[in-house]
């Protein structure tokens, strides 16, 4: 599909030379400038980054929960994981309606609220006959949300982003969302030792839940119905050398 993608004179380099640690350090600066300056990619990088740590959290321990508390097999993991991929693909199809209906913001929220749930309900099934059905149906839930708003956070970020610092806004956003992983890992494994596994999930769930009501209360993404442009909010001017060329 990549490859069937015809080129274009807007894809052309925009500047000239080779990248030195001095203009990558002026780059990440000036990512973190028009992310600090917009109330949306301010909210949704730091909104992304606790959010992943919560995750890194749950995936370092899930399994284990599955196979030692529900007693689950290899095998039946691995449907599971078929059956949360189901996930996936249904919310591609849906999230333009759900967009349209109930608005860009609202449904990114929504997505972590329905993983939060997903967390709290996965805390909930213990060892039975149906077990495997409803780890496969929360899992299936779980990757629904998720989709739903990774779909809009991309959107959102190339929308309010101007094309000329896209590659750093985007560098700068990947990175600041995967800083805290590290760290929801191991707070996984301490935490699965100290509460046990079902209680760490827990955590992951009312974590994500209070993530939720600080993102709906404190940013705008409640009041946004439509994707924005870079115009909609200011930002500052390139500062690295070469960027005004590559704004011409």
């Amino acid at each position: 599909m990549l490859r069937g993608i015809k080129p274009q004179p807007s894809d052309a380099p925009k500047q000239v030379g080779q990248a030195n640690w001095a203009s990558v350090w002026g780059d990440a600066k000036e990512g973190l400038r028009l992310i600090w300056h917009n109330p949306i990619l301010r909210a949704i990088s730091w909104g992304l980054a606790i959010w992943q740590m919560l995750r890194h959290a749950y995936v370092a321990i899930v399994i284990l929960f599955a196979v030692r508390e529900l007693g689950l097999s290899a095998g039946k993991i691995g449907v599971l994981y078929m059956m949360a991929g189901v996930g996936f693909l249904l919310a591609s199809f849906a999230c333009q309606r759900l967009n349209r209906r109930f608005g860009v913001g609202r449904v990114m929220l929504g997505g972590i609220a329905i993983s939060a749930l997903s967390w709290l309900g996965i805390s909930l099934i213990v060892k039975s006959d149906v077990a495997f059905l409803l780890l496969g149906f929360a899992l299936f839930v779980f990757d629904f949300g998720v989709m739903l708003f990774f779909i809009n956070y991309l959107s959102l970020r190339q929308a309010a982003t101007p094309d000329a610092l896209l590659g750093r806004v985007t560098s700068t956003m990947i990175f600041l969302a995967l800083s805290l992983a590290p760290l929801g890992s191991l707070l996984g494994g301490l935490l699965g030792e100290w509460l046990g596994l079902r209680g760490t999930i827990a955590v992951c769930g009312a974590g994500a839940a209070l993530l939720v009501v600080a993102l709906f209360r404190t940013t705008p993404l409640p009041r946004m119905r439509h994707l924005p442009t870079p115009d909609t909010f200011p930002h500052p001017a390139p500062k690295t050398p070469g960027a005004e060329v590559a704004a011409d």
